[in-house]
């Protein structure tokens, strides 16, 4: 098996769920995760498990992973952007395109991030890694917001390993605070 290191999509705590293999077939989904961020509840991170979405998550803006930035996980050139303007609402999903971008690296591996939306990129654009390139939307098919990376090269599908060092490097930059909670020291909660 194939893997591709690639730096953090997010600047907070987060999980992701990998399609085992053989589960999905399509270049792009095969061996693909799925990356949700979670929080702890302010003040209780030594005393509490994280959640993925305030109330009672049906609503988008109920769940931390909503209009979060997103990263780029690789230096390279954005291939392919594909705008899907149908917001789903959670629970529910179309079977409908994502939203896309895609990034090809100069070692000639892709990278597809889909379900995002505000992309502040285009087709042509070079990127580097750590560079916001859109928001976490819900779209597609798709139940929650969230964002689904997966990696191919030369046609064959890559497992995805987000690189430890460079997740150190993230938390370290934003506090730790921040990087558990999405409260920067004592203050208030600040959406991304």
């Amino acid at each position: 098996m194939k893997i591709a290191y690639i730096h953090p999509i997010f600047k907070r705590y987060y999980f992701c769920n990998d399609h085992y293999h053989e589960e999905f077939k399509s270049l792009g989904d095969a061996l693909g995760k799925d990356c949700m961020i979670a929080g702890f509840p302010q003040g209780f991170i030594n005393n509490a498990f994280p959640k993925m979405y305030e109330n009672d998550g049906s609503e988008n803006t109920d769940w931390l992973s909503w209009n979060a930035e997103v990263m780029s996980p690789i230096n390279g050139r954005v291939i392919e952007v594909y705008e899907n303007p149908v917001i789903n609402n959670p629970g529910n999903m179309q079977q409908t395109r994502a939203s896309v971008i895609v990034i090809k690296a100069p070692n000639k591996l892709i990278i597809c991030l889909a379900h995002i939306q505000n992309p502040q990129v285009k087709a042509g654009d070079k990127v580097v890694e750590g560079q916001v390139i859109a928001n976490v939307g819900n779209n597609g098919c798709c139940r929650i917001p969230h964002i689904h990376i997966g990696a191919c090269k030369e046609n064959i599908p890559y497992s995805i390993v987000i690189h430890p060092e460079k997740v150190a490097k993230i938390k370290d930059i934003v506090g730790e605070s921040f990087w558990y909670t999405g409260i920067y020291g004592k203050g208030y909660p600040k959406k991304q």
